[in-house]
């Protein structure tokens, strides 16, 4: 009991292969062990497969003698019931017959066909005889004496009109020529009557012969279903035969198979490896645990980390956005980090601080991207917008029209009624703007401020704020303003209000030429973008294609993979120990 408590067999599910252990404080007693338990196993093979080949063959005998009777049996049955039924070449019979009835068939068709013609010929004789055209009935009745006795009787009506004009009633001649008119009349109707009824007697010998090859069809087909009768049990009982001698030869071959197999005493199981003494001890398996324990901590440790990223509801990746958004992604804009920067320097003009920074790199490529959306028609009034507030739409909007300005002349409007934020960035005081613009208590010239760094960017601050500012961007006003900003500047950027919170938005982005979503990473939610959408798309506003901001270039090379880390090597990063710089917007 000790011994076989102690012995342990694994494996066999994937392959053939067991495993027989035995632990033991003695090697040599547990390697003794092991080999005596396969030394048995395989002496039990042996004898077991002799015990289960004695009864096969046994068995195997009994059915061969019960299925060669079955054979017999069925062999006999199939040639009583031919000989008693007198099918022998039952497919030259069966197709002689179909040929039989197919002759039928079409002279039966004809038949019906003569019959018809007939009926239909007789019908309009009897019509045209009832209603007296006589004359009608020629071209249907086959009597050639029928039309020489009708130009007979015509030649005698022809002399009676004649006569009748010379003589009178009474006279001879015309009493002989009405006598022969009368008699020519009566030869007429005699063959008209003998021509009628030689055609009913044609029609009779047509439906005769039509209800003879009926009969014929009829008794032909009634033949063929007794062969079909007698050709499905012929059929069952071949069937029969050919299933019994298949089970009497699949039953010979095994018996064949496990009469070879008797005479070959070789054991199916073989030992691989026989079981030698352990050279040291195996348990316990202290080092084994330890290294299974870490593995699986680092392993729990990896699945929680996708588990977060795969529950987040936050966009980390330009490839975020295109998948959630089904939209083009017209730049990644990286997060601003403290550095050093010029006296007065804000982010909304921090392109203007470090040309050769990632970030002015990156509001480049916004740029372009924004360009080539319509090669042939690139758009010029670009309004820029988020779903929510604090997406940093302000300060792209700052930057974007810094970069267009090295292309031409261009203004940063300030579409933003509710919460301005421009006006406060601009140089001095400004005091005039859309607003006094719009409604013409000023020129356009006093309303525009000219930036004092760069010659070709203009500013148009929000001015004194309207009570309505969804009624002001919808006014006819509004529209013919931006008309004319729109002939003197090649580019507008219009920093407007976000989408969800109010409609500000959707009236102004219906009246520009293109629309740049912002969403912030790992802020914006997917459903609050797809919302910013749908209402900008009610709006049928051109959406040109999503921005990304604040992007953690180096966090971002985790999910975006090679793109945000060449990004973040060519540029150089800063820092890591700085604080994030926020932006507006």
């Amino acid at each position: 009991m000790q011994v076989q408590n102690g012995v342990r067999v694994n494996g066999g599910d994937k392959s053939q292969v067991l495993v027989i252990s035995y632990r033991s404080t003695d090697p040599k007693m547990a390697a003794k062990v092991v080999n005596a338990v396969a030394d048995a196993y395989i002496e039990f093979g042996l004898e077991a497969r002799s015990a289960f080949t004695t009864r096969a063959t046994h068995w195997l005998n009994e059915r061969l003698a019960e299925l060669r009777k079955r054979v017999a049996d069925s062999e006999a049955a199939l040639q009583a019931y031919q000989a008693r039924e007198g099918l022998v070449d039952t497919d030259n019979r069966r197709t002689l017959m179909n040929s039989k009835l197919a002759s039928l068939t079409q002279s039966l068709t004809e038949a019906q066909t003569a019959r018809t013609q007939l009926e239909v010929r007789l019908e309009q004789v009897r019509s045209l005889r009832a209603k007296g055209a006589y004359d009608l009935l020629l071209p249907l009745l086959d009597a050639p004496l029928l039309q020489s006795l009708k130009q007979e009787e015509t030649g005698a009506r022809k002399r009676v009109t004649k006569l009748g004009e010379r003589y009178g009633d009474k006279h001879p001649k015309m009493i002989a020529a009405r006598a022969d008119l009368r008699a020519a009349s009566r030869r007429r109707q005699s063959e008209a009557d003998r021509a009628v009824q030689a055609l009913r007697q044609e029609y009779q010998a047509a439906v005769t012969k039509e209800q003879r090859f009926r009969d014929r069809v009829e008794a032909q087909k009634s033949e063929m279903r007794g062969m079909a009768g007698k050709g499905f049990e012929l059929t069952t009982l071949e069937r029969e035969l050919d299933a019994n001698r298949q089970l009497f030869e699949a039953f010979t071959t095994r018996f064949k198979e496990v009469d070879m197999a008797a005479e070959y005493d070789v054991p199916s199981v073989r030992v691989l490896d026989r079981a030698r003494p352990a050279d040291a001890p195996t348990q316990p398996e202290l080092q084994r645990k330890a290294l299974t324990g870490g593995a699986m901590g680092l392993l729990l440790g990896v699945l929680l980390s996708f588990l977060r990223e795969h529950l987040s509801n936050t966009f980390t990746a330009a490839r975020d956005v295109e998948e959630k958004l089904n939209l083009p992604v017209l730049g990644v804009v990286p997060m601003l980090r403290r550095r050093r920067l010029k006296k007065d320097a804000t982010l909304e003009r921090f392109v203007l601080d470090d040309r050769r920074s990632n970030y002015a790199e990156a509001i480049g490529d916004i740029r372009t991207g924004v360009l080539f959306s319509n090669i042939d028609r690139p758009p010029k009034v670009i309004m820029v917008t988020s779903a929510v507030a604090a997406e940093g739409k302000t300060t792209l909007s700052s930057n974007l029209a810094i970069s267009f300005s090295q292309l031409g002349p261009t203004l940063l409007l300030e579409g933003d009624l509710r919460k301005p934020r421009l006006s406060q960035l601009a140089a001095g005081d400004v005091r005039l703007g859309l607003t006094h613009l719009v409604a013409g208590q000023h020129r356009m010239d006093d309303c525009l401020v000219q930036d004092p760094e760069i010659s070709n960017l203009y500013l148009l601050a929000a001015g004194v704020l309207p009570p309505n500012p969804l009624e002001f961007v919808s006014s006819e006003r509004f529209a013919r303003t931006l008309a004319e900003l729109r002939k003197r500047f090649s580019h507008i950027i219009i920093d407007s209000s976000p989408v969800l919170p109010m409609s500000d938005a959707l009236v102004i982005g219906s009246k520009v030429e293109g629309v740049v979503l912002v969403v912030r990473a790992e802020k914006t939610s997917h459903g609050a973008a797809r919302d910013a959408l749908k209402r900008l798309a009610s709006a049928r506003a051109p959406l040109l294609g999503v921005v990304l901001s604040h992007v953690d270039i180096r966090k971002a090379a985790y999910y975006g993979g090679t793109y945000y880390g060449n990004y973040h090597g060519y540029y150089g990063a800063e820092p890591a120990e700085q604080e994030d710089m926020r932006s507006t917007g």
